[in-house]
């Protein structure tokens, strides 16, 4: 349907233009957020949420594309502002709940959002939906970043000053909170009172018409603690409306649907199109921060910009709504294009599917309407035919909805004054509303009677125990209430959820019982190999896990013996572990030999209890034996029990005797296991104790942890012991250990258990392949070796002090007492002999040696 929207600019100064430069009378502009919903995944156009689009009073049945962006001042917000800012617009008023210096929300002013601009012929006025916007006049135009992740609004009207001064009466209810004005003209005190900050108490309801439209405002303060939409702006213009606002927080209070002609509907959307991206800007409202409604009724041509989000927090702040009514409008609204896909259906605001039931039910009173006046316009001839149509209305009467629309249509006014009904075959679906037509003698024991007044349920009854039928009272329900909880019913079981919850239901508790089924199987599965879930093998097998915990934590099994407080030489040291590990040695005999006499009782247990013997739970008493001669001994005496009693007793102690011997069959393997721990504990131990090495050596010590000499060789400082000695003594020492714990006796070895493995040759790790082969053993190795290296590096330096005392160490080598001794007969002097010395000329070279 084409729309076409007068065109009566004003020639004035100021005014609403658009992005050419001309005036227009109104222009709507629709910024797009930057993501299609909440989960900020998809994105919208080149995801900046700067580009919009918008629609004119030039162009009312169509949206135009953007050609610039918010952020530029050729945009319409940067038009309609640049007088401002350029100084010759000297009347002025911004306010906003969000200030742009960053000073936070009030939430004692209103939640109103605007500017207005005025001169003395002329005047503009722009309500919006951005926070922080628009910026101090002095600072010039600015769109920050923060403010494009969202939908936004504005609605831009064209006024005279003195319509703006009524407009801004109605402010003062809504409280704006103002952060930057300019008034030279002080002639309009309502625009004043708004600069000045004054409000007005309660809430007021006010029609301008302003040529171009007509504007009708509504306006609440703070302590009215009502909802607009629903308790001023709908009742005011008799509508039900479309309501989209910012539903994130403060409480969503979903569809409010009142009953026929007792009030209006209000339905928040969920999802809207807007052209002018790619892709299509189809986006939900949890990304959409405007506010505004539409008329859901053809009839009406309302559309409104609004202050207030439809939720429960809104009911104590302030606030204004503007509503634009234009003559020969037969649409919902001049913003015809928003695609209204998905609704809240009936206060239920987790709903989110198309819902084109409740988009009928909004139709309907205006189809009535119609219908009304179609019949009101009959002539003469109408009366005849609706007394036909009465005459013959119950033979055309098949369902309960006819029914009930033949009754609520003519009253009574009709031959007709009840109809008998009965439940319509409706199988296994669950249709209590649906109703068929019958005659009385096809009534069944449950049935309905339906007049102009209502319906009476006429129950059947149930015969109870002493013979006698009890038949419960008939119920009976208002025509119109009927009708209207058959139509909740329909709506409701159009709904997704509701219509497959049964089956959805079902659908779960079979899928619940078949993973359970699938996981008690695989439990039972698990149950027959596993030894923790047999009681034979569990307790021992505990028992088990502590010993081989002691085998590789225990203070006696230690590998390395705790470093001295004071430096040992390195054979000291070697001589140390080498008795530190016999001691080891021994405490891992007495932990294998428990291991050893732990399994050995099981394997008697489970194969004393797998065999059919005169000691076992099957006796002689039950199934009769044969006695120490041979003969059969005769049943013992026992206490008296049943043929059944004793059946199940045998079948019970069978299964015992079947499960004794399945169990005897999984011996091997837990025999295997226990070597398995047993090995797997040696080859931790022996890991640990390198790793506990290599700290002792990396940690700092006062004393030192091994002791060498340092001693002057030829040409270089020697030690003794070398490095040579020390690394080759490290390796043997870690060899010692990988001997020490290899020739830990083997369960998987000894002569008693060999009856439980049934494949022959019997093979096991080797706890020392293991050990070398393991890259933390490897790279510990390493490290050992080259703190050591490190720790020599250092030693040398260290000896590097003493290189000054070398020729003391040589001349004592050298010394010869009789030389000496010969010289002092000669006359030399001591004094002159150690001159000499200090001179470089010592003795020894004088001496010839």
């Amino acid at each position: 349907m084409a729309l076409l929207l007068p065109v009566l600019a004003i020639s004035a100064k100021l005014g609403c233009v658009n992005e050419a430069g001309e005036a227009v009378d109104w222009w709507f502009l629709y910024k797009h957020p930057r993501w299609t919903d909440a989960s900020h995944k998809t994105c919208i156009g080149d995801c900046t949420g700067s580009t919009y689009v918008y629609s004119t009073s030039a162009s009312p049945t169509s949206w135009t594309v953007g050609a610039h962006t918010v952020f530029q001042t050729s945009s319409l917000f940067g038009l309609q502002l640049a007088g401002v800012y350029d100084g010759s617009v000297t009347n002025y008023v911004f306010y906003n709940d969000q200030l742009p210096d960053g000073g936070g929300s009030s939430s004692s002013h209103g939640h109103s959002k605007g500017f207005f601009a005025f001169d003395e012929t002329s005047a503009f006025f722009v309500q919006h939906s951005v926070p922080d916007f628009p910026e101090y006049v002095k600072a010039g135009y600015q769109y920050g970043d923060g403010q494009t992740y969202y939908g936004q609004h504005a609605f831009c009207m064209s006024l005279t000053p003195k319509m703006l001064n009524e407009i801004a009466l109605v402010m003062q209810y809504a409280y704006p909170q103002v952060y930057d004005k300019r008034l030279d003209i002080t002639s309009w005190p309502n625009i004043n009172a708004v600069a000045a900050e004054q409000k007005l108490p309660g809430t007021t309801v006010t029609t301008i018409d302003v040529g171009w439209a007509t504007l009708h405002l509504q306006g609440k303060a703070s302590a009215a603690e009502i909802d607009m939409l629903d308790l001023i702006t709908a009742p005011a213009l008799k509508t039900d409306l479309w309501s989209q606002s910012w539903l994130n927080t403060g409480g969503v209070i979903g569809g409010y649907c009142v009953p026929p002609g007792e009030g209006y509907n209000v339905t928040d959307i969920l999802t809207i199109q807007l052209p002018g991206e790619e892709p299509p800007d189809v986006h939900a409202t949890q990304v959409d921060h405007s506010k505004w409604a539409v008329a859901k009724t053809e009839s009406d041509d309302w559309f409104c910009a609004l202050d207030n989000n439809h939720v429960e927090s809104q009911f104590g702040r302030a606030g204004l709504a503007i509503c634009m009514q234009q003559p020969g409008l037969e649409g919902s609204a001049p913003l015809y294009a928003f695609n209204i896909e998905e609704l809240y259906d009936y206060d239920l605001p987790n709903i989110r599917r198309p819902s084109e039931s409740l988009t009928a039910m909004a139709q309907q009173p205006m189809q009535a309407s119609f219908k009304k006046a179609k019949l009101a316009k009959s002539s003469a001839g109408a009366g005849a035919s609706a007394e036909e149509e009465d005459a013959t209305g119950e033979a055309r009467l098949k369902t309960g909805d006819q029914a009930a629309n033949f009754f609520a249509r003519n009253s009574s006014h009709t031959p007709v004054k009840f109809v008998y009904l009965n439940r319509a075959r409706t199988g296994d679906e669950f249709r209590p509303y649906d109703l068929t037509v019958v005659s009385r003698d096809q009534t069944d024991p449950e049935y309905f009677t339906m007049s102009a007044c209502g319906v009476v349920h006429v129950f059947g009854g149930s015969w109870a125990s002493n013979g006698s039928k009890e038949v419960p009272p008939s119920e009976f329900t208002q025509l119109s209430s009927w009708m209207q909880q058959s139509t909740f019913f329909n709506v409701l079981t159009s709904i997704r959820f509701f219509k497959s919850f049964l089956a959805a239901k079902i659908f779960r508790l079979w899928r619940a019982n078949v993973r359970y089924k699938l996981f008690d199987a695989c439990r039972r599965q698990l149950c027959k190999r596993l030894f923790l879930s047999k009681v034979a093998f569990c307790g021992t097998l505990l028992e088990i896990n502590a010993l081989c915990y002691e085998l590789r934590s225990g203070d006696k099994t230690r590998l390395l013996a705790p470093a001295s407080p004071n430096y040992l030489t390195i054979d000291a040291f070697l001589e140390e572990q080498q008795q530190q590990q016999l001691q080891a040695a021994k405490a891992f005999e007495q932990i294998i030999d428990k291991l050893q006499a732990l399994v050995e009782k099981v394997c008697k247990d489970v194969t004393s209890r797998s065999r059919l013997s005169d000691d076992n739970p099957l006796s002689a008493s039950v199934t009769g034996g044969e006695g120490e001669d041979g003969k059969r001994a005769l049943p013992m005496k026992t206490h008296s029990k049943s043929m059944a009693a004793e059946r199940e007793e045998k079948q019970e102690k069978l299964r015992a005797v079947k499960q004794a011997q399945g169990e005897s069959l999984m011996l091997g393997d837990f025999i295997r296991l226990a070597d398995y721990m047993s090995v797997s504990s040696c080859y931790l131990l022996t890991v640990a104790s390198n790793e506990n090495l290599l700290n002792t050596m990396t940690t700092p010590r006062k004393n030192g942890l091994w002791i060498t000499s340092v001693e002057y060789g030829e040409d270089d400082t020697l030690f003794s012991p070398p490095l040579k000695t020390f690394s080759a003594s490290l390796v043997t020492m870690i060899e010692a250990m990988i001997t020490n714990v290899q020739t830990v006796p083997r369960l998987l070895y000894m002569r008693p258990f060999k009856p439980y493995f049934h494949s022959g040759r019997i093979e096991g790790p080797d706890v020392s392949k293991v050990v070398r082969h393991d890259t933390r053993f490897i790279e510990v190795q390493k490290l050992l070796q080259e703190a050591v290296a490190t720790d020599f590096v250092r030693a040398y330096a260290y000896a590097q002090e003493f290189e000054m005392y070398r020729v003391i160490h040589f001349f004592g080598q050298h010394f010869n007492f009789d030389a000496y001794a010969e010289r002092q007969q000669e006359g030399t002097s001591f004094k002159e002999t150690v001159q000499a010395f200090k001179t470089g000329h010592g003795p020894d070279q004088e001496m010839g040696h």
